[in-house]
């Protein structure tokens, strides 16, 4: 997976404007902290532990932005680029949904480009 910061804000309806994220490239996602890859996405998730106590876990471990949800809008961290949206697990299932979407689009662009060039020969 590689998408831009703003790529992303769009396809999960951040609340927040767009702000200045220059070309910050994520190359993965993680729900858990000790998992988490440098470029990756933070998904801080509700369940038996409030995934948003973990953001300097993620960040330590190389996190390039992180969703974050808006009821947790007084610990918003500063140190890298926060998509502010109203629940963090349907953002996460709006991003899957619109990944799965763009690799169809170009799963179905490269068999039409090789149909075509199967024709030409």
């Amino acid at each position: 997976m590689k998408m831009q910061v703003a790529e992303i804000a769009k396809a999960v309806q951040a609340v927040n404007a767009e702000q200045a994220w220059p070309d910050v490239n994520v190359t993965g996602v993680a729900f858990d902290s000790r998992k988490l890859q440098a470029g990756d996405l933070f998904i801080p998730l509700m369940g038996a532990n409030d995934g948003h106590q973990y953001i300097q876990s993620a960040i330590e471990h190389g996190a390039v932005a992180t969703l974050w949800a808006s009821d947790h809008a007084d610990d918003v961290p500063e140190d890298l680029p926060v998509i502010m949206v109203a629940d963090t697990l349907t953002a996460l299932q709006q991003l899957g949904q619109y990944y799965l979407q763009k690799l169809i689009r170009k799963s179905w662009l490269l068999r039409v480009v090789m149909v075509k060039q199967r024709r030409r020969i």
